[in-house]
């Protein structure tokens, strides 16, 4: 698969197995109106850690300007990587039968 190839090496890896989201990787996005979901506010009720899984959820909940609410995270100020480099994530979206990968 796109994240096996050969001549790629593994710099980062979170499984999300520990009881609380490891601040010392990630920060809790609690921007709006940004690139995520155009009309809505992160919150961090919205970000968590189940079953070995980082779970990123969006609601219908009226928060000030906003019409919708919706988890976040990013790495920014705590990791980065030089050259060329791949991100891959396994994800399990509403509405599709299964795991889809992205990278």
């Amino acid at each position: 698969g796109f994240c096996d190839q050969a001549g790629w090496q593994v710099m980062y890896q979170d499984e999300f197995d520990g009881a609380t989201l490891d601040n010392t990787s990630w920060t809790i996005d609690l921007g709006g109106g940004d690139s995520r979901v155009r009309d809505s506010k992160g919150t961090a009720d919205n970000v968590y850690l189940e079953d070995g899984a980082l779970v990123l959820r969006s609601q219908r909940q009226r928060v000030g300007q906003y019409d919708f609410t919706s988890g976040g995270v990013q790495t920014k100020g705590k990791r980065s990587w030089r050259g060329p480099t791949r991100a891959c994530v396994r994800a399990l979206l509403p509405g599709f039968d299964g795991d889809v990968g992205a990278g």
